[in-house]
């Protein structure tokens, strides 16, 4: 969001005062309704006369509102805050930064940045739940960025991470080098590399793999492509089944179109992107609801770049929205 290290203040022309807060700033900074929900939330939105912080089902005041910079990380840590974007009874949505762990490196490692320690530190009943990740349903790879789902006790963490397999919906926005035209499937099986710790494969094909093939299956659908100056599309990736590491990566690598900026499975380097283009946009499930959040501004800015339409991130997410329904 463009606005994220000003103080900005917003004054409701005509009727606009009579319109829900999350609302009003959805349309008025151009983010979705999830994101201005999470800025109330995180206590980022005041009443312009009373400096008190507005709940995102409040009315707009009539003198405006407040949004305040975000806050800065954590002392000596390299990497914007964790936002949390909903905060349910028993269910965190947090949005993670590109970059940023989601775990510590092992056991000894505490003092790591990573998000369970922010999250503990931050709300220190999920210290309860060191032992089952802190509370986490899931886990997204370093340098990508997205949604991140905490369950807040254990009998919600058993409950929903038995449901995450099978039952929740799970949608990625990437961008992949090469023109992918039509829609494709991609169910290899993958393992871990023989050889490089650091890489996953495809099981049973020519690179050295290791331990047990795990079910793997990503369906990737493109929404736009540019031809130039060499070929890019924005794709909605996504997953059945509880997900493997590195599993669009690998599936889109061997499908002739890694993902810009992920040289570990030979995409090309791009300047907006310290790793992988890539991006968890959406969760769906009956007992968990639908949670969107957008992609952070460097795939704006790369994207307007490559000549892309303003609009195609909108449209990749009503494409996952319209997946997720059917």
């Amino acid at each position: 969001m463009a606005t994220e290290a000003n103080r900005v203040e917003l004054t409701p022309a005509g009727a606009e005062h009579k319109e829900r807060v999350d609302e009003f700033l959805a349309r008025r900074l151009g983010v979705s309704k999830n994101r201005a929900q999470g800025l109330c939330s995180a206590a980022r939105v005041l009443s312009s006369r009373l400096g008190r912080p507005l709940k995102k089902g409040d009315l707009v005041p009539k003198a405006g509102l407040i949004v305040l910079p975000q806050a800065p990380p954590p002392e000596g840590a390299q990497f914007p805050p964790v936002n949390i974007i909903a905060k349910e009874q028993d269910l965190l949505v947090l949005e993670k930064p590109a970059g940023l762990p989601v775990l510590p490196r092992n056991s000894r490692a505490s003092t790591d940045d990573c998000v369970a320690r922010r999250l503990a530190e931050q709300l220190p009943t999920q210290q309860d739940l060191k032992e089952n990740d802190w509370g986490l349903l899931h886990r997204l790879d370093n340098d990508t960025s997205g949604l991140l789902m905490v369950a807040r006790n254990r009998k919600a963490y058993l409950k929903y991470r038995g449901l995450w397999a099978e039952e929740v919906f799970k949608g990625y926005l990437c961008l992949v080098a090469g023109c992918l035209e039509q829609p494709v499937h991609n169910h290899h099986p993958i393992s871990h590399h023989g050889k490089q710790a650091s890489r996953m494969t495809l099981a049973g094909w020519d690179e050295p793999s290791r331990g047990k093939p795990q079910p793997a299956s990503t369906f990737f659908y493109p929404v736009c492509s540019q031809t130039v100056p060499t070929g890019v599309t924005l794709v909605a990736a996504v997953l059945q089944g509880g997900g493997v590491r590195h599993q669009i990566r690998v599936h889109a690598a061997e499908l002739g179109f890694p993902l810009l900026g992920d040289e570990l499975y030979g995409g090309p380097k791009v300047a907006e992107f310290r790793g992988q283009a890539l991006h968890a946009a959406l969760v769906d499930a009956a007992s968990i609801g639908e949670y969107v959040c957008f992609p952070p501004d460097n795939w704006q800015t790369s994207m307007e770049n490559m000549g892309f339409s303003s609009s195609c991130l909108r449209e990749a997410i009503e494409k996952l929205s319209s997946l997720a329904r059917n």
